[in-house]
């Protein structure tokens, strides 16, 4: 950091005998500005190792951008509070400074993350900018936004955090690439959805997005009714939604889009949805598989298992719906995994 700093030095000699003495460094570095970083090495990064077993160092396992990134784990500790210190950044002329990075992550939830931080030029101030939770091994690029510092001089940390009580998630970590420093853009826009406002949709619908930025659309996120359904990170943004899902009557679909800095635009539609309703007596065997892919509805939530269409076990005919994992017939831990039957009407039964 830049401050005043005192040096210790003690000498020993064979006799025991001692000697020490002790200067004050002041120390002045010039910050840097923009600045960026795809970790082909850790030279510009402090690796801040207090505790644990595990620390920061360059990955070549896994990377958002070839042949590296840097990352602490797979499998970290107890205790783990271990950081990587940014260079000095010089905000003094910037304006909206914006520091985006690709990272992908696997901490316990709700009691392990992964921070990001603004410290000040001394160190003697650090402000909590963004935490992570949980599971998301997909490398993503995310943004924290340096407005208020603007015109300062600041460091950036990630920073693993576990605790001694709650057990560290196996093959747990965090990994960060491609670090940017820069001023941000303006935000991403929306120009039009297919199907249009107010369509009426039934089975399969593609819905496709035309989105721009000045720079890049990274992805457009898709919802229905509130729900996250699914995001598509290239051009034409689109999504297949399978509207046999939903009971007939009107539906709220959502596309949100992004750009590197993690600004946004999004459009709302109402689309209503009228899909074949079955009445009694309806009756399924399981032999028609487009029967099967069609009107019912397979959710695998969790757990290696599935449910799906086999010849393992049926009752009559040759197949039945069965829940497990192909290779070995057997289920997993923590499966939550959902068969549901097309839209039946009971009015008047």
């Amino acid at each position: 950091y830049n401050a005043t700093v005192d040096i210790a030095a003690k000498a020993t000699d064979s006799a025991g005998e001692t000697y020490s003495d002790t200067i004050s460094v002041t120390v002045d570095n010039d910050g840097q500005w923009p600045f960026s970083d795809d970790f082909n090495d850790t030279d510009n990064w402090a690796i801040l190792d207090p505790s644990g077993n595990a620390y920061w160092e360059l990955k070549t396992s896994t990377y958002n951008s070839s042949p590296s990134c840097i990352g602490i784990g797979s499998g970290y500790d107890y205790n783990e509070h271990d950081r990587i210190l940014s260079p000095l950044l010089d905000l003094s002329t910037a304006t909206k400074p914006t520091m985006t990075y690709y990272m992908r992550y696997k901490v316990t939830n709700g009691m392990h993350n992964v921070r990001v931080y603004v410290v000040s030029e001394d160190g003697s101030s650090e402000t909590q900018l963004k935490s992570y939770t949980g599971n998301d091994l997909t490398w993503k690029s995310r943004a924290v936004y340096l407005d208020d510092w603007e015109g300062d001089k600041v460091f950036v940390a990630f920073e693993l955090n576990s605790t001694s009580i709650y057990s560290p998630i196996s093959g747990g970590g965090a990994w960060v690439d491609d670090v940017d420093l820069h001023e941000r853009s303006d935000s991403p826009s929306i120009n039009g959805i297919t199907p249009a406002d107010d369509s009426d949709v039934s089975g399969d619908v593609l819905i496709e997005v035309d989105a721009t930025d000045d720079e890049e659309v990274t992805f457009v996120e898709f919802w229905i009714d509130g729900d996250y359904a699914g995001a598509d990170n290239s051009e034409p943004f689109s999504y297949s939604w399978n509207s046999r899902y939903v009971f007939n009557g009107d539906v709220v679909v959502t596309a949100r889009a992004y750009d590197r800095d993690e600004q946004s635009d999004e459009v709302e539609v109402t689309y209503h949805v009228s899909n074949p309703v079955f009445t009694p007596l309806y009756a399924f065997d399981f032999e028609d598989a487009d029967h099967l892919a069609d009107h019912w509805q397979i959710i695998d939530a969790s757990g290696p298992g599935t449910w799906q269409r086999s010849t393992y076990r049926f009752f009559r005919g040759d197949y039945s719906a069965y829940c497990g994992q192909p290779s070995t017939h057997k289920y997993g831990a923590y499966e939550y995994d959902w068969l549901i039957t097309p839209t039946v009407d009971l009015t008047g039964v």
